[in-house]
């Protein structure tokens, strides 16, 4: 579907005034490329969650396409497969869940991988998995609190708007796998 910003496709229309009929839908944002075609459009409900639908997916390939492409003609990376944070956030995140353990809160750690295209290598992204389900893990749990990772090998670079922004095909996705390992956590609780 091509929408232009001066002339609205009855298509779009059609699109806009289906969603428009959801009872918690706020407000919709319209998203345009260069040229004022829409190329996804933001749902933005009352209930303070956000959606954003991809009109144009291969627009969004392109884009990971030549960022991709950037990055790799320009960079003079070097893994050293290891992967190491930022010492403030590190820290702040520490004080976090100490916070929340001294507060005795019942917490879900859930980590999000950034879209696949975005790591140099395999090693690379293996690297900071082995961080996360290992460092951010034994810390998650040595403070009594839930971790979860999701198999993000199920999630494609199509599924992400651009780096780190899932697009409504992807939060699906991703949806369906976090809540399966969520449940299992939080229904023994609730159990009679």
């Amino acid at each position: 579907m091509l929408v232009n910003k001066n002339e609205q496709s009855t298509e779009a229309q059609i699109v806009l005034a289906d969603w428009n009929k959801d009872p918690i839908v706020g407000y919709m944002n319209p998203w345009y490329d260069k040229n004022g075609n829409v190329v996804s459009i933001g749902q933005y409900k009352i209930n303070g969650a956000y959606l954003r639908t991809e009109l144009r997916p291969k627009y969004y390939r392109n884009k990971q396409l030549n960022i991709n492409r950037n990055n790799v003609e320009t960079s003079s990376y070097t893994s050293n497969l290891t992967y190491q944070p930022d010492p403030d956030n590190w820290n702040l995140f520490l004080k976090m869940l100490d916070l929340m353990a001294e507060k005795k809160l019942h917490v879900i750690v859930n980590i999000l991988e950034e879209a696949p295209y975005t790591y140099n290598s395999n090693q690379d992204l293996q690297a900071k998995r082995d961080f996360m389900n290992g460092f951010v893990a034994d810390e998650v749990r040595k403070r009594g609190f839930d971790y979860v990772s999701i198999d993000f090998n199920k999630l494609k670079d199509s599924d992400y708007f651009d780096y780190n922004h899932l697009n409504s095909v992807g939060v699906e996705k991703y949806t369906k796998l976090f809540t399966k390992k969520v449940k299992d956590l939080i229904e023994p609780a609730n159990a009679f």
